[in-house]
């Protein structure tokens, strides 16, 4: 089916315009610019509004730092049981060997999302950095086991 682009005008395959809903009745509705035209529309906005974007960004990272660190402070090192109330910085995440990573935690902070991090989370375990140590050499080495 062919389709009119609103900003470039071109007669165009429906397949260039981007999906944006679906119906009720699962029909899809296309957008009423091209993709081509969407990209060149949406690099011009962020231009334009680079300053807002910054900021927002720089907010969202500092509510999900906020959230990790909130997280750590409320937990326990699931080794030795000390808690991370007053020294946050002091509790490492470690991956579980059987989960499979979607990235640290500390770079998931800047580029993605709440629910996402908590994924995440829940495919680690929480250490005291000491029990950190000691996890990562009896890891590698098989010695300095906990009793």
């Amino acid at each position: 089916m062919i389709k009119i682009c609103r900003v470039c005008k071109e007669n165009k395959q429906e397949e260039d315009f981007p999906k944006r809903t679906k119906r009720p009745d699962g029909s899809i509705i296309r957008a009423t610019i091209c993709k081509l035209c969407q990209r060149q529309v949406s690099k011009k906005h962020y231009k334009e509004n680079k300053d807002m974007y910054r900021a927002r960004d720089k907010k969202k990272n500092k509510e999900l730092f906020k959230f990790v660190r909130e997280y750590k402070e409320n937990s326990k090192c699931e080794r030795c049981g000390i808690s991370g109330k007053g020294m946050p910085e002091s509790m490492d995440f470690k991956h579980k060997e059987t989960e499979i990573k979607k990235g640290r935690i500390s770079k998931l902070v800047q580029f993605s999302k709440k629910n996402i991090i908590m994924e995440e989370i829940k495919k680690c375990n929480l250490y005291c950095a000491n029990c950190q140590r000691i996890v990562e050499v009896e890891r590698k080495h098989g010695h300095h086991k906990k009793k």
